[in-house]
């Protein structure tokens, strides 16, 4: 057969593998090749990475046979790891960047695809010592970024001469660098010297080498916030610059790396992101003439799906959308007559479709998609019921009928579908909306049968709490293989997703309406201990759960527990809500929720920067109190710590957010969810209330 990798610039066990004839060189010189072991997270992007891989190994006998596991957390990867000890080769996607137990296996190589930013700093140790256990699948721009030059061999070198005096073999040398950075990682405050932070940051923004090391807590091209008059905000950011800068790098001297060693591997450790996503990188590792329609339509679907949950920005987007309409790859299944290429197999992919930015719109009337939308949403304040009316005001406006905006999307005329488009295109800016639409993909099968590849993605989140998980992989695979033939579960799919998406909404209603949120102009904290969750657990329920409970005539509690999966998905979707809402600024979004024993929390930024920020306030919070640092889910979004220390650790982690300066301080942060905790009171609501407009005045 055809090979289906590219020969261009592959590289030999290199630190970081940035083609699959990497990958093929690497497992060619593996003594017992057996049974390929694939780990996945359950996300959409994983799941589509998923499929490309199993389409590889079942058209290259290179590879052998393959078994797969999905997983929600890294205790699972680990019992996966020493269930299969007869397995030599594991690959792990969207889950192994921060895994911190390869050195426990030294007889396996793992292989790691994850989108999620940072990798743990030992496995970029290992891979730069080439160390034949773990090798990390990147971008080959990211190889050549200055990204990790700070972890060279030279710079590993003097963090372990400084501790130890040095090092007789590679093995020993994991074990010391690992040692080194988890005491680093766990004890910052230890590891810096503060006697010796400058008070002036001049010669690290002049030095090129230490420009993307300085943490910037805005993007420096950025438009103003809308909260605080431009002069204000330019003050607080240069303060913000400032105390991250002394708080993390210490006085450079003419021994560069040495100098900012440690304080570099903190830095580092300490951001928070996404890089390409998993799916669509595989996709760029391949031959382009011998990838299968389904092998593309998986990477659009990873693409799409990073798009739509602000994984990567605007800016970034374009680029990522030029790659995949711009290639060759069907040139083979289109023949030209006239100028006009038609497909001669009855699948094929659409570019330059115009898909909707407001969610799920296709499956929804004009009124339900324009209610349930967080685009529309954050820009009426639908949560409210002047929002509401002020949102029914905007639909008359366009000059559609009452029939026409509560009728099903698809089910409308063409004409009546284009005038909704062009009039939200002129009156977008009178009613604070941005664009509604963007270029992206639709797969059409024999005319008959068309879904968009955010339809697609909105029903794999729907499949995921419908099917089994012991058959999600296979299920979903099949689904990009061919959508019509799995129409009837797509269908289901979406509905689900629909139910979710409701669910979600009517959530931060609530929340609105109690008033169970603490808003500064850093953060706004929800706390939904005291929330009804009954319809969001029904919700995200699988179908034979919900079945059982209507047999049983039983229903879901707001004690009933709630995954970290779905928490985080909550708290995204309440982000998506807040993002460049005027009532709310650009601020923190942190999400509490207290179950038994436990309370998990949760905070995301629409600037990925700023999530560090985030990470570095609730890991000194713990510290304060001798609380070790727990994650429930992959990238660290969702933290866990004790009921018992749940009031003095949130205390810290929102003072630690709120600048000194400030009038709503961390005491008056504290006092408020102490009450909270007691279940609250009029007074408070009154207090809270009228410092929200004191806020609003100031903006």
């Amino acid at each position: 057969m055809s090979n289906l990798f590219s020969d261009e610039n592959s590289q030999q066990f290199s630190s970081f593998i940035s083609t699959f004839q990497g990958i093929r060189d690497v497992i060619s010189e593996i003594p017992v090749r057996d049974t390929i072991f694939l780990v996945a997270s359950l996300d959409v992007d994983a799941l589509a990475s998923f499929h490309i891989l199993s389409c590889i190994y079942q058209s290259d006998r290179f590879f052998g046979n393959y078994a797969a596991v999905l997983v929600n957390n890294h205790d699972e990867i680990t019992q996966n790891i020493e269930s299969n000890s007869d397995k030599t080769i594991f690959f792990l996607l969207n889950c192994g960047g921060q895994y911190r137990d390869f050195h426990k296996f030294q007889d396996k190589h793992f292989f790691v695809l994850d989108s999620y930013r940072p990798f743990y700093l030992c496995n970029v140790f290992t891979t730069l010592q080439q160390v034949k256990n773990v090798h990390l699948l990147v971008d080959k721009d990211e190889d050549k970024q200055s990204r990790y030059h700070f972890v060279k061999k030279s710079f590993v070198d003097e963090i372990i001469k400084a501790n130890d005096g040095g090092f007789s073999s590679s093995s020993t040398f994991d074990e010391q660098a690992r040692l080194v950075v988890e005491k680093i990682t766990n004890n910052p405050d230890e590891a810096l010297n503060e006697d010796y932070f400058e008070d002036d940051d001049d010669d690290l923004r002049n030095d090129k080498e230490m420009q993307d090391f300085i943490v910037h807590d805005e993007d420096e091209n950025e438009v103003g916030s809308n909260i605080g008059s431009d002069d204000e905000e330019g003050d607080d950011d240069d303060d913000r610059m400032a105390s991250d800068n002394d708080s993390v790098l210490s006085d450079l001297d003419d021994n560069y790396f040495a100098s900012t060693s440690e304080e570099r591997v903190i830095l580092y450790n300490n951001s928070d992101g996404f890089n390409k996503p998993s799916a669509f990188l595989l996709y760029t590792f391949l031959d382009q003439q011998t990838v299968s329609i389904s092998m593309r339509w998986a990477a659009i679907l990873s693409l799409t799906y990073h798009y739509l949950f602000d994984r990567f920005t605007d800016n970034e987007y374009p680029d990522y959308y030029f790659k995949l309409s711009s290639d060759n790859t069907y040139k083979s299944n289109e023949k030209s007559f006239d100028g006009i290429s038609i497909p001669l197999d009855a699948d094929y992919i659409k570019n330059n479709y115009f898909d909707l930015n407001i969610e799920l719109m296709r499956h929804w009337s004009i009124f339900d998609a324009c209610l349930n939308s967080t685009l529309v949403s954050r820009a009426f304040n639908t949560w409210q019921n002047t929002g509401i009316e002020a949102m029914k005001l905007f639909i008359s406006d366009l000059g559609l009928t009452l029939q026409d905006v509560t009728s099903n999307w698809l089910s409308l005329p063409v004409q009546t579908r284009e005038t909704f488009l062009k009039s939200v295109k002129e009156k977008k800016n009178q009613y604070n909306l941005s664009s509604i639409v963007f270029n992206s993909f639709e797969r059409v099968y024999e005319q008959s049968f068309s879904l968009t590849a955010s339809d697609h993605v909105f029903a794999l989140l729907g499949m995921m709490q419908i099917v089994p998980q012991q058959k999600l992989l296979t299920t979903i695979s099949n689904s990009i293989i061919n959508a019509k033939q799995n129409k009837l579960l797509i269908e289901q799919g979406i509905t689900k997703a629909k139910q979710m998406r409701q669910s979600m909404n009517d959530i931060f209603k609530s929340v609105m309406e109690n008033k169970s949120y603490t808003h500064t102009r850093e953060f706004v904290a929800i706390d939904l201990t005291n929330i009804s969750l009954e319809h969001f657990n029904f919700a995200f329920s699988s179908q034979v759960d919900q079945s059982n409970l209507l047999a049983n005539q039983t229903e879901l509690t707001d004690s009933s527990p709630i995954s970290p999966v779905a928490f985080y998905q909550l708290t995204q979707h309440f982000m998506k809500l807040v993002k460049y809402n005027k009532f709310f600024g650009r601020v923190h979004v942190i999400l509490i929720k207290q179950q038994e024993s436990k309370v998990y929390i949760c905070g995301l930024n629409q600037n990925p920067q700023k999530i560090r920020t985030f990470n570095r306030a609730f890991e000194f919070a713990c510290r304060t109190y001798n609380e070790p640092t727990n994650y429930s889910i992959f990238g660290s979004q969702v933290k866990v710590i004790n009921k018992s220390k749940r009031s003095d650790i949130i205390s810290v982690l929102l003072g630690s957010l709120v600048q000194t300066n400030k009038k709503f301080t961390a005491s008056k942060i504290s006092n408020l969810m102490d009450e909270a905790e007691e279940g609250g009171g009029e007074e408070e609501e009154e207090e809270e209330e009228e410092f929200n407009e004191e806020e609003m005045q100031d903006e």
